[in-house]
């Protein structure tokens, strides 16, 4: 049995002995295994470090380039908007290019060739009448008649010359109009004891019709002082050779003279219940300055002005004073005179035309269409004398599709492009809504005229002497200019003539106080 057990014990230690030597061959196996892997791990954690750094450069490169990315979106972005405003900026040049007188405020000087044909008005619309004298125009073709006329008046010089053999006792007869222009010199004998009242100082002196004539020459020929000049001693055969200082002299005196004619002209539009306002740029020494013209149906008075602004304006007695509807071109500075404000409505319908030119949106048109419309039936009321205004249901009738349009305007402007075009559309929807009852006031009063176009054609006279002349040297010559212009301007619209009136105003009278009641 001890046998037995020793047995069992060897073998049991010999099976022990065997799985030690295979786990022993595992081991090393596994160590080899081990010692691979970690060979290969070594291998691969290289590789790995090698990635994770190529990696990181890639993260960097990415990152680089996404800032490069990031850079040039937003300066494209800076760039489509700049490109964008470009565009706009563009659009809105082209649109100033192409304003001119018949779409904008721009004189008919402005127009670039090409533009306005000349001899077009703005805002004119074709009558279908023919070219010419309409029937009921008084002519002024020269008649035999009217040679008789003046004969017999013995207004003229009137002398025969005989042409042929008298004796046949047969003979036609024709007339010839000329005028004679000769130098005199009046002598004046003074004697002890007479009278000196009215005559000038010196020796000699200049008579009061050459006076005249160069303050007639200067005011209404619009003709430079140099070429008043040239023209006195041209048409004297060189007698004369008045020196320009003279000539401001007459016109000084002139200026000086006819002081109670322009108090009356001034009284006289105070007294009237409209009165047509409007101011254009002149210089003066170089510098920027304005004549002001108020004006009616009788008389107009200048006024020279240093500046536009209100506290000049209220320097004006005659603004100031008014009581009446002042119409004018949408001068807001001018709602602080006056009861009441009719507006311009010829330049309303250029800013309609360049809208519909610029935005091409259909309420401007259809608006200056209306406009017309209103303007047709005022004037049919006026020429049958049918009261002082339009009747209220057809008044009430223009002022609904007027506001109809105004709705349809702005319904249009949400979609305007580009943005300047949408802005001015809607600044001048705003206008029509906020001035509507001064825009339309001349349906309602028909002594309101459609337009302010009598002030701008007073004041074209004072823009051709700014081209002759080229400015003022001073403001007491701009002042003396405006109040030679008002006399004139006002002799013309009570068709007096100009020289005449002139002429009395040296000899100390005062024409046109009488004409003006």
């Amino acid at each position: 049995m001890n046998n037995n057990y020793q047995k069992d014990m060897y073998r049991q230690m010999e099976e022990l002995f065997a799985k030690v030597e295979a786990l022993e061959s595992t081991v090393k196996k596994q160590a080899t295994v081990i010692k691979q892997t970690k060979a290969e791990n070594e291998s691969l954690l290289g590789a790995v470090r090698t990635l994770t750094g190529r990696l990181e450069k890639r993260e960097t490169e990415l990152s680089e380039a996404r800032d490069v990315m990031d850079q040039l979106a937003n300066r494209l972005e800076r760039l489509e908007k700049e490109n964008a405003l470009l565009k706009e900026e563009n659009t809105r040049l082209k649109s100033d290019r192409d304003n001119n007188s018949g779409n904008s405020s721009n004189p008919p000087s402005s127009d670039r060739t090409g533009g306005k044909k000349a001899n077009s008005y703005n805002a004119r619309k074709k009558s279908g009448k023919k070219h010419g004298a309409q029937p009921g125009h008084k002519g002024t073709t020269l008649s035999a008649e009217t040679a008789k006329e003046l004969i017999a008046q013995g207004n003229c010089k009137h002398e025969i010359c005989v042409c042929g053999d008298s004796s046949t006792g047969s003979f036609s007869t024709k007339y010839e109009i000329d005028i004679d222009i000769e130098t005199k010199i009046i002598e004046y004998r003074i004697y002890e004891g007479a009278d000196r009242k009215g005559l000038p100082r010196g020796s000699v002196f200049y008579g009061e019709k050459l006076k005249a004539l160069a303050a007639e020459l200067y005011g209404v020929g619009v003709v430079s002082v140099q070429r008043i000049q040239d023209i006195i001693h041209s048409i004297t055969n060189g007698i004369i050779s008045i020196s320009a200082g003279a000539i401001y002299g007459f016109c000084r005196k002139l200026s000086d003279l006819a002081r109670p004619t322009l108090e009356k002209i001034e009284t006289t539009i105070l007294d009237g219940n409209v009165a047509y306002t409007d101011a254009t740029v002149v210089t003066i020494d170089g510098r920027q300055a304005y004549i002001r013209n108020v004006s009616n149906s009788k008389a107009v008075r200048y006024y020279a002005m240093e500046h536009k602004n209100l506290e000049e304006m209220k320097k004006l007695t005659l603004l100031s004073k008014f009581a009446g509807i002042f119409v004018h071109d949408h001068e807001t500075s001018m709602y602080h005179f006056g009861t009441g404000h009719g507006e311009c409505n010829v330049h309303i319908l250029r800013y309609l035309l360049k809208n519909t030119e610029d935005s091409a949106n259909t309420w401007s048109g259809k608006l200056s269409a209306l406009l017309y419309e209103m303007k047709e039936a005022r004037d049919k009321a006026v020429e049958n004398a049918k009261g002082q205004s339009l009747p209220e249901q057809e008044i009430e009738q223009f002022i609904h599709r007027y506001d109809e349009i105004l709705k349809l305007g702005l319904s249009e402007n949400q979609s305007t492009r580009p943005k300047w075009a949408k802005k001015e559309e809607l600044a001048l929807l705003n206008r029509l809504t906020k001035y509507k009852d001064n825009h339309l006031l001349f349906i309602r009063q028909f002594e309101v005229a459609f337009s302010n176009n009598m002030s701008e054609r007073d004041l074209r006279k004072c823009k051709n002497r700014q081209k002759v002349a080229g400015g003022f040297r001073s403001y007491e010559g701009c002042k003396m200019y405006a109040d030679i212009l008002s006399v004139i301007e006002t002799a013309k619209r009570l068709d007096l003539n100009v020289f005449d009136t002139i002429l009395a105003i040296f000899h100390g009278q005062q024409p046109l106080n009488a004409s003006l009641g």
